[in-house]
């Protein structure tokens, strides 16, 4: 179960969070054995960077395109 959940953390995470986000979750799932609050923890990690991601890239657009 704890080998398909990292999995899935990895695939999922990759180009949204830093390696040691996705190991720091894998390493308090071990501990925590808690599968639902760190699922949690997880998506909420990931929506965080979308939302600077976007934030960023809207700012981007704005200079790129001001007169």
């Amino acid at each position: 179960m704890y080998v398909l959940l990292c999995c899935w953390l990895a695939a999922v995470g990759a180009g949204f969070l830093k390696s040691e986000e996705i190991l720091e979750g894998v390493a308090r799932l071990r501990l925590s054995n808690d599968i639902e609050f760190e699922e949690e923890t997880f998506m909420a990690l990931i929506n965080d960077t979308k939302e600077v991601g976007i934030k960023l890239f809207i700012t981007l657009l704005l200079l790129y395109f001001s007169p």
